[in-house]
């Protein structure tokens, strides 16, 4: 008898997966961006999307853990998926089979990322609320040891 793996576990491995799949889509945009049988656009398209990724100026910094990364995975393999969906089918198979990859894992894995994504909020909003109740405990404690104080001195 299997036991079913809870829903952030079976995330969590999907998402493992995404990463040791990266390698696969730093080849696709490199050899994307020198296809010349691509135009310009498309090219530097791809080139861009792996730039992001690697450059360590972006909308969430690599230093944040986890969320650094999945946006630059989520715009490399975006950028990627828009570059194939633009440029003639035959290079876009070309492309994929060099890489290893094929579509449907491509839309798999930025469907993967967007579930880290909410999972990873989800779990914020949780800790946040935790801790604004720990912060009214506390504030109210406060308050009531103040009166306290304030009543025995008067008595």
């Amino acid at each position: 008898m299997t036991v079913a793996k809870p829903r952030k576990h079976r995330i969590l491995i999907r998402f493992g997966a995404v990463v040791l799949r990266t390698p696969k889509y730093a080849l696709l945009a490199a050899n994307l961006g020198r296809d010349v049988r691509l135009s310009g656009w498309l090219r530097g398209a791809s080139v861009a999307s792996i730039g992001y990724a690697l450059s360590p100026i972006d909308f969430v910094p690599g230093l944040i853990p986890v969320l650094g990364q999945l946006d630059d995975m989520a715009v490399l393999i975006g950028g990627l998926r828009g570059v194939l969906r633009n440029c003639p089918p035959d290079v876009a198979r070309d492309q994929l089979k060099r890489s290893g990859l094929v579509l449907a894992t491509m839309d798999q894995d930025l469907g993967t990322l967007g579930e880290v994504a909410i999972w990873i909020g989800k779990g914020a909003i949780s800790l946040l609320g935790k801790a604004s109740a720990t912060a009214v405990r506390a504030i109210s404690w406060a308050v009531v040891s103040r009166i306290s104080r304030r009543d025995s001195a008067k008595s």
